[in-house]
């Protein structure tokens, strides 16, 4: 009994001396509330959820040392070594808005939605933004989460024909327009829905902001077969086993075919919208483009062909229609003359493609020809289009660098890619890899297979996302002698020179202080850097977030003069916007950047009312 009583003793002195890596370790405890946005009341059964930030969490800390104040980029909760954490079950706040959550210490996103609201990630600045992360520590009490929710709006109407008649399954659609990372402009689709018996549409939940309504959809000419399937995929409505084809026929608000003398639709946060009314001409009149095709090689029509168009309109499917070796019925090989009927007035580009078939010993994918041409159509059909088809052919290049690239990044872990410009309705064949090339360890670089047309360089690489922000610039690129840094890359189809980069490594460096109106530093914000000229070169420009003390920090920024701009709410790349510069041009820092100067520039907060 006596050894017994020992060996319990011992166990116990055993389980005493154990390093506090072994034992559980308390949770950490996050709290806050969920309100109506601009001070309104708490919101009851908003749904909250705590999810972990791509599973980083705080180390378990040794013997004589205090927690690390940063976390680890990877690691397992602590008590679960090697072992996923479980997902956290989301929760619903109570009547006074609050939630409360336990959870192991780690780095924490915090998300809330609520049925007629706009979902919100905490500490989110602009819509599509990112949150802010929560950091929480073992036994400690994380307080203030705090999130305003957003009312979402509501825009309803009917749709009618000229008769006054109600128009079933018409697709309506809210476009707004945004930029991409290269600074063009685009009209995207935000919501959809489709009119009913009544001619009634209703969307609901939409994120305020300012928008176009589009109802009914723009014709492209395409081949009866296509034409059919895609109105069955796009347009009407099946009640009862009773079918109702949808009508043909567009128009944005208040009732134009061009979305420049459209009314654009601004809807405030909780807005009711009604009597958004259309009135469609369900048989418009419709008008040809006719032309004939030109083999560049030859100067005889092609054998074989696909002609269509590309619809310019916002809303319309623009990259309708099949291209390559396929033959459609508006082309006559015959004659050599194309007819695309069906059309509406609007702005539309022609897109001719023709393949070589496949003779002889010659292996690989056949040699794709092209063409495009503009056309627009008023009141009248378009006659007379001569478009010469080029066939896609190889551009040779060369990339020097000036400057150490930084270990161990190599000269074969860099890519030249061409891009189409928003002028350039081609897109590489289908199957090839014609945008994209891979330098090798001399500096060369070949594109195969380049369709003609416009385009623009970025350089990618060195193991970082997208360009080169934070290591080097571009400071030339030439092809057959001609500035194509500057200017887009007009490539018709053959090219005797080579298209010539120069990446320099380094540059100029800013870091500076966000600070607000009260000159308190500004965490978590976006920080970006515009050149005073040549806006419309997107690798000029820099961006950087702010620290948790509002420091941030821009690097290898290309010689010239720029401004410094932080909003406090704007969109991805809003930017690139001229007209939201121009707004705020003289809220933004002026600055002039040599090739290794180290500039300090404080920037001021612009409040959300001065980017509009």
């Amino acid at each position: 009994m006596r050894l017994l009583s020992l060996a319990v003793f011992a166990a116990f002195l055993i389980q005493a001396a154990q390093s506090p890596t072994q034992q559980q370790r308390p949770k950490a405890t996050i709290e806050g509330t969920v309100s109506r946005f601009g001070g309104g009341p708490p919101l009851q059964g908003a749904r909250v959820t705590l999810s972990r930030r791509g599973g980083q969490t705080l180390p378990a800390p040794t013997i004589g040392t205090p927690p690390p104040s940063q976390p680890l980029t990877a690691g397992t909760p602590s008590g679960a070594r090697g072992t996923p954490p479980p997902p956290i079950a989301p929760m619903m706040t109570d009547d006074k808005g609050r939630f409360s959550f336990q959870a192991d210490e780690g780095i924490y996103s915090v998300d809330v939605e609520a049925n007629g609201y706009v979902r919100q990630p905490y500490g989110q600045r602009y819509a599509g933004g990112p949150g802010l992360p929560v950091t929480l520590t073992s036994g400690q009490t994380t307080k203030e989460i705090n999130v305003s929710l957003m009312p979402a709006a509501t825009v309803s109407g009917r749709i009618r024909d000229t008769a006054d008649q109600p128009l079933v399954g018409v697709t309506v659609q809210l476009l707004r327009y945004a930029y991409d990372y290269a600074g063009q402009r685009t009209y995207q689709p935000v919501g959809s829905t489709q009119t009913n018996d009544r001619g009634e549409y209703r969307m609901f939940w939409v994120t305020p902001g300012r928008y176009f309504l589009l109802a009914g959809r723009p014709t492209t000419g395409l081949n009866p077969l296509i034409e059919v399937m895609e109105a069955s995929l796009l347009g009407g409505v099946t009640a009862a086993g009773n079918p109702a084809p949808a009508p043909f026929g567009f128009a944005f608000y208040p009732g134009v075919m061009d979305i420049a003398t459209a009314q654009t639709l601004d809807l405030q946060p909780g807005a009711d919208v009604q009597a958004i009314d259309l009135a469609l001409v369900t048989k418009p009149s419709t008008f040809s483009i006719r032309g004939k095709l030109v083999d560049s090689k030859t100067g005889q029509a092609p054998r074989r062909a696909s002609v269509l168009v590309m619809t310019q309109t916002p809303g319309g499917n623009r990259n309708s229609g099949i291209l390559g070796d396929i033959p459609n019925q508006n082309y006559d090989a015959a004659t050599g003359t194309f007819e695309i009927r069906g059309l509406a007035p609007g702005a539309y580009t022609v897109v001719a493609v023709t393949q070589d078939l496949l003779v002889g010993p010659r292996v690989g994918p056949p040699q794709q020809s092209s063409g495009t041409l503009a056309a627009a159509i008023s009141s009248s059909d378009v006659e007379g289009l001569v478009i010469s088809l080029a066939p896609a052919a190889p551009i040779a290049g060369r990339l020097r660098v000036e400057g150490q690239l930084p270990q161990p990044i190599t000269m074969d872990r860099i890519r030249i890619t061409l891009f189409p410009t928003a002028a350039n309705p081609m897109r590489p064949p289908s199957g090839t890899s014609t945008s994209s090339a891979q330098v090798t360890a001399d500096g060369s670089f070949r594109f195969e297979n380049v369709a003609p047309g416009d385009y623009r360089i970025e350089v990618t690489g060195l193991g970082l996302p997208g360009r080169f922000a934070g290591t080097g610039f571009v400071r030339e690129a030439r092809f057959d002698g001609t500035d194509v840094l500057n200017n887009p890359l007009r490539f018709a189809g053959s090219a005797s020179g080579l298209l010539e980069i120069v990446l320099t490594i380094g540059g100029g460096q800013i870091t500076g202080t966000l600070t607000d109106v009260r000159s308190q530093p500004v965490p978590s914000t976006r920080v970006v850097l515009v050149p005073d000229r040549l806006r419309s070169r997107p690798d000029l420009y820099r961006t950087a977030t702010t620290d948790a003390n509002g420091r941030f920090s821009l690097a290898a920024v290309a010689p010239g003069d720029y401004r410094i701009f932080a909003w406090e709410s704007m969109e991805e790349f809003g930017w690139f916007d001229p007209d939201a510069i121009l707004r705020s041009e003289n809220r933004g820092r002026g600055i002039h950047v040599a090739e290794t100067s180290s500039e300090s520039a404080d920037a001021r907060l612009i409040p959300a009312d001065g980017a509009r």
